[in-house]
């Protein structure tokens, strides 16, 4: 955020700005564990990437050549982008109950559940609309 911001009440600010004041006012207590639900939802491509980017620092993994992993993240989303770009693992809840948890990559490949599926052929659906 720009520093001629810094002093403006959330009602002068966008919608993007005051998610991204939202996202430093947690990351600025260094937590051990950050709950963000739809943490890169309505953000503009540029400045999600940024956010990625960001997140993917914060959450530096030792296998990286990160000292430590310093916070780890508990994401609520249904944007399979952000899922894939930023989680080790993923859970899919269906009707309140967890149909399955395992990593990302092979729940991108072969969803064991029929929500599974469903999340993975909306998501396409939506890319295959946007293209």
């Amino acid at each position: 955020l720009e520093a001629d911001r810094w002093d403006r009440r959330p009602h002068q600010l966008s919608g993007g700005q005051c998610q991204r004041v939202a996202i430093a006012r947690a990351l600025a207590t260094s937590p051990r564990l950050l709950v963000a639900d739809e943490p890169l939802s309505g953000l503009d491509p540029d400045l999600r990437q940024r956010m990625i980017e960001l997140f993917r620092s914060v959450l530096a993994d030792p296998r990286d050549g990160a000292a430590t992993r310093r916070t780890g993240l508990l994401m609520v989303s249904h944007d399979l982008e952000s899922v894939l770009a930023l989680c080790d693992r993923a859970v899919v809840v269906d009707a309140g109950r967890i149909v399955e948890d395992r990593p990302v990559l092979e729940l991108f490949r072969a969803p064991s559940s029929a929500a599974g599926a469903r999340l993975l052929s909306t998501a396409a659906g939506k890319a295959a609309a946007h293209a």
